[in-house]
């Protein structure tokens, strides 16, 4: 459970940069960090 909300607490920040920097190499970035959390807790 606190692994999530540290994960949320982080993705917050990085996607206002993302939305203020020009989101599309930060959107795979931030999927590829979904993908290693999501394979994590499986």
């Amino acid at each position: 459970m606190f692994n999530r909300i540290l994960i949320s607490v982080i993705l917050i920040p990085v996607v206002f940069v993302a939305v203020y920097l020009g989101y599309i190499p930060f959107l795979i970035f931030i999927c590829g960090i979904c993908f290693l959390a999501a394979f994590e807790f499986w």
